[in-house]
């Protein structure tokens, strides 16, 4: 962002401009071309000190519990603590609410759902600025040339109206 200081004087001088007849703004517009000839626009490029807020550690720990549920989809039994799953062969029958069935059917009417906890930690943070260095562009006769302008158009509406705001 090189125009950054730039367009903050433009943006410092439009509530300026907004409250001021038509006919100021006329005659700050017949000015302008004699101020830039005085004051020709210089940029220059200067490091401007800067600061944003950004998140750092505290040195305390924040820590979330959170219930993790799954269900199996095949209708095997998976244990959270455990990595080893039987293999179940689909040929062997098995007891299923004490009847006997094939794994075809087990799988149809039965669901298993297996809940387990996990501990989320993360470092605890809080807010701090921290300040750094931005080049930028600054046109350095832009106040010379603001000031030229205004004091020129005030001239003008003197002339023309008898007061320094061009009121009728």
């Amino acid at each position: 962002m090189k125009f950054r200081p730039l367009l903050a004087v433009l943006l410092s001088c439009l509530p300026l401009t907004a409250c001021v007849t038509a006919e100021y703004q006329q005659a700050a517009g017949q000015c302008r071309s004699a101020a830039l000839a005085s004051y020709p626009v210089v940029l220059e490029q200067r490091i401007f000190r800067r600061s944003r807020e950004v998140m750092v550690p505290d040195g305390s720990t924040v820590c979330e519990t959170r219930r993790v549920e799954s269900r199996s989809e095949d209708g095997e039994r998976r244990r959270a603590e455990s990595r080893d799953r039987k293999q179940v062969d689909d040929r062997e029958p098995i007891k299923v609410d004490g009847r006997r069935s094939d794994e075809r059917e087990r799988r149809s009417n039965t669901e298993v759902s297996i809940s387990r906890t996990t501990n989320v930690c993360r470092p605890g943070m809080r807010p701090a600025t921290e300040y750094y260095d931005e080049p930028g562009t600054v046109d350095v006769n832009a106040d010379g040339r603001e000031r030229y302008v205004s004091d020129c158009a005030a001239n003008l509406c003197v002339q023309k109206f008898g007061n320094a705001r061009c009121k009728k």
